[in-house]
């Protein structure tokens, strides 16, 4: 059961290594300042629920070690600077647990540089804990996404409606499952991370890896399609999600500038509906859902001609040519970034600002407009 590639890319089995590319610039034209990290808490208990299984736990200690390992000999751990460190959590026990394991290993061993650590609590999945991000019909349009989701796999045409309810409908831990969503994280708790063979209906019909791999296909385009519509309702949506963590990211590029001596880590702990709106927004294709500990890193440099670039790291790929505001380049200029994140995610729906994004009177007009 643990051979499989999907099931091992899924559950994050803790045999495998965390890899990346963070980092990997070179150390003599450019210098690390900051980093922001993003990412999804581990393995949840289906036990315990709300609570990380000790796996889960490990997964992100797992990548913090790995995240040491990469920054520890660059010029963000510099005894000449002042090291802020911010973290915020979403109010699940999960999240905090994930921060907790995260922090553990990336942070302590590096004691030295790291005077205190600042941790919040968001009230929304989102991560807003300053007035700039608030949208306070975000809370009523992510349930509307939700039944729109689950009519999407409704109206189903392609067939694996009706075989997926088919099998799920007669097994007892998802006779109540409606949606793939939910499907999918049942046999993840359950069986596909706990390394147990996949279960069969009493007439012999089982569940496969065939099946599965079916089901995040069929997630994935529907993800792509609704944010995709023309009503803009769901672009919407996403986008009042990802502009805080994108907000805060353009912050802490103003706060490098006004603050040299101080370099910056900011750690966001948040779900697959944190990270997915994030990439979604950016325009970066991905597996909807994003799996245990998927995880965006922003890193901000500062080059020898006193010019900032950011480079984006999607689970240790480097992704940053793919931004559709950056022109194909491997180091975006942080000023293209930050317009982005302060005009264009508007501007992408035909809106100037974050209130007017969140002015239920007025009508969104996606467009291909960027900056």
């Amino acid at each position: 059961m643990g051979s499989s590639p999907l099931a091992a890319e899924l559950c994050q089995y803790l045999e495998l290594k965390d890899t990346g590319v963070e980092g990997k610039v070179d150390k003599n034209e450019y210098k690390l300042k900051g980093v922001a990290v993003l990412f999804r808490h581990g393995e949840r208990s289906q036990c315990s629920p709300g609570n990380l299984t000790a796996e889960g736990s490990l997964q992100l200690s797992r990548l913090g070690n790995h995240l040491r390992k990469v920054y520890e000999n660059t010029d963000l751990f510099n005894e000449e600077n002042r090291l802020d460190v911010k973290v915020t959590a979403s109010p699940f026990r999960r999240t905090f647990q994930s921060a907790i394991a995260f922090v553990s290993s990336f942070l302590f061993p590096m004691k030295g540089f790291v005077d205190e650590i600042f941790f919040k609590y968001s009230n929304e999945t989102f991560h807003c804990t300053d007035s700039f991000c608030t949208c306070p019909p975000a809370a009523a349009w992510r349930k509307d996404y939700e039944i729109a989701h689950l009519k999407y796999f409704v109206d189903d045409t392609t067939g694996l409606k009706e075989k997926a309810q088919r099998i799920f409908s007669q097994l007892e831990a998802t006779k109540d499952s409606s949606d793939p969503f939910n499907m999918m994280d049942v046999l993840l708790g359950r069986y596909v991370c706990r390394r147990y063979p996949l279960p069969c209906t009493k007439d012999g019909e089982c569940v496969s890896f065939e099946l599965l791999k079916e089901m995040l296909e069929y997630t994935t385009r529907r993800g792509l399609d609704m944010f995709n519509a023309n009503d803009g309702i769901v672009a919407r949506l996403l986008t009042s999600e990802a502009q805080s963590i994108l907000g805060y990211v353009a912050r802490m590029g103003d706060e490098l500038k006004q603050f040299p001596h101080t370099n910056r880590i900011k750690i966001f702990s948040g779900h697959d509906t944190t990270v997915g709106p994030v990439l979604r927004t950016l325009r970066i294709p991905f597996i909807d859902f994003p799996r245990y500990a998927s995880h965006i890193v922003f890193e901000i440099y500062h080059d020898m001609n006193g010019m900032d670039f950011l480079r984006l790291i999607h689970n240790g790929n480097d992704r940053t040519a793919e931004l559709p505001f950056c022109g194909g380049k491997n180091m975006c200029p942080m000023s293209t970034f930050t317009r982005f994140s302060r005009s264009g995610i508007f501007a992408a729906l035909g809106f100037s600002n974050i209130t007017q994004l969140c002015d239920t009177s007025l009508t969104p007009q996606p467009n291909n407009t960027y900056v």
